[in-house]
């Protein structure tokens, strides 16, 4: 997939990626991966969905000053944990609104 959008910029639209891009990923690893099976949708949809939700939740957490990303090792690091207390609230608030 990063090969492909790195190198065709055809894939790329508004709010993402164009429609029939999935359905050329899952041709691409029919090829690489004969028994596979993977399908478009839900599997490729559901993991880039996953992603998506992912990179924004990490995005919003370090976007509150006193975190960041580390990218070594692949977690965030709280510089300040008054800053991951007022995240808590703020998280704990929005799932039981």
């Amino acid at each position: 997939m990063i090969n492909e959008v790195s190198e065709k910029w055809e894939w790329h639209a508004e709010n993402g990626f164009r429609p029939e891009f999935f359905t050329h990923c899952e041709v691409e690893l029919a090829k690489v991966l004969l028994d596979a099976n993977v399908k478009a949708n839900p599997e490729i949809d559901s993991k880039v969905r996953y992603w998506k939700q992912t990179y924004h939740k990490i995005l919003d957490i370090t976007s509150l000053g006193g975190m960041s990303w580390d990218h070594t090792n692949k977690c965030i690091v709280v510089d300040d944990l008054t800053m991951w207390a007022e995240y808590e609230k703020l998280t704990t608030i929005q799932c039981f609104n």
